[in-house]
């Protein structure tokens, strides 16, 4: 029988690990799909028993983050087929927050690779859907010239969310996006030293033209991006299944609305709340600096 389940990555920190138990015990209100837990020596260090008893636990083998002596954890989802114990796999990154009632089997689809998109150019035609309130990690041109890629569509990812089921395809394009995030061939924002990934999944997925399952599509709220919308908390629980804290530092209104599902879901559990477990930005235990590579 296939199997199906979550995996989840905390490498570097250990509030990596706290956040990946929230995102967690929201889950498993709702759903009983597995979810296994990639940790490197620090990453779970502050787990308790109950905790870690919210997923399987694996160690994450250092030579998928630290190459060439650079450090990136962002490089582990390139291998993200080798690494899930699933036949099919929802990747989730950790700084999210579940939404109540939702059911994390919703999640899986009926196709072999999705991922979160804000839309496409079409080089070919010229068509343009990409959002306005989001980047490339490169430029478009930079990347249709180095790639010479004339006739497909460059998808502008976001990684917090992927989907895939174990097959050959598959297989073949996350070992192109590997290859491209280890020997990029354009410009590139970075955070310090470190490459983001979805640059390189832009880039296999034009080469291959290997596509999501719909265009302008997400399942998961980045106020970010979406605040626009003016959304209550009761509409992003009906239309999104979990709620991003991505970015080194949030807004209030970030940090208001996840401390209240962290105290939501920890009463659910009859465990006690503390004040000291509320957010803290990226910032400040994860001190990356986006640069621009020359």
């Amino acid at each position: 029988m296939a199997t199906k389940g979550i995996v989840m990555i905390a490498g570097g920190h250990w509030k990596y690990g706290e956040m990946a138990s929230i995102l967690a015990m929201g889950i498993k209100l709702y759903s009983s799909i597995p979810i296994a837990l990639f940790i490197d020596g620090r990453g779970g260090t502050h787990l308790t028993e109950f905790q870690k008893g919210l997923f399987t636990i694996h160690e994450l083998p250092e030579f998928m983050y630290n190459h060439n002596k650079v450090e990136s954890f962002y490089r582990v989802k390139t291998f993200l087929p080798e690494l899930s114990p699933f036949d099919e796999t929802v990747f989730l990154d950790v700084d999210m927050i579940w939404s109540p009632g939702r059911k994390a089997e919703d999640l899986f689809l009926d196709c072999n690779f999705s991922m979160i998109n804000e839309g496409y150019i079409d080089f070919k035609t010229l068509e343009n859907t990409i959002s306005k309130n989001y980047h490339f990690w490169s430029q478009p041109h930079d990347i249709k010239d180095a790639y010479e890629i004339k006739d497909s569509k460059l998808y502008q990812y976001r990684s917090e969310y992927i989907y895939f089921k174990k097959c050959k395809e598959v297989e073949k394009y996350f070992s192109l996006v590997r290859k491209i995030y280890d020997n990029p061939q354009m410009k590139s924002l970075k955070f310090g030293e470190v490459l983001p990934d979805e640059i390189a999944f832009d880039i296999a997925s034009a080469q291959m033209k290997f596509y999501p399952h719909k265009d302008n599509w997400s399942p998961t709220y980045w106020h970010y991006l979406y605040s626009f919308l003016r959304l209550e908390p009761k509409d992003i629980y009906e239309k999104y299944f979990a709620y991003s804290m991505g970015g080194k530092i949030v807004t209030q209104v970030q940090r208001d609305f996840y401390n209240a599902l962290y105290k939501f879901y920890y009463s659910q559990y009859g465990l006690q709340f503390d004040a000291v477990m509320k957010w803290e930005d990226k910032i400040n235990f994860a001190k990356h600096h986006q640069t621009v590579l020359k």
